[in-house]
């Protein structure tokens, strides 16, 4: 995870959140969509985005994360507290 410390969010409430960053497919037919969607998981090449925010700290961290699956998310949560 980035950030401007090497400190943890210190075991305070934290709320979890995923995004998927990247363009729209536009010029792509609908069957090349589908095609794409059925080899990336439905992403459609977008990269998945994990933002932590500590409310009582008011600190935001985020991570780039290679699916949404709950492996990833908890491993990047318990790295946090």
């Amino acid at each position: 995870m980035q950030s401007g410390s090497l400190m943890k969010m210190g075991g305070n409430e934290i709320e979890v959140d995923e995004s998927f960053i990247g363009g729209k497919m536009r010029t792509c037919t609908s069957a090349g969509k589908r095609k794409i969607q059925a080899n990336t998981d439905g992403k459609f090449g977008k990269t998945i985005v994990l933002g932590i925010l500590d409310r009582k700290n008011k600190q935001v961290r985020t991570a780039v994360i290679p699916d949404r699956s709950a492996y990833f998310i908890q491993d990047a949560v318990d790295e946090e507290r």
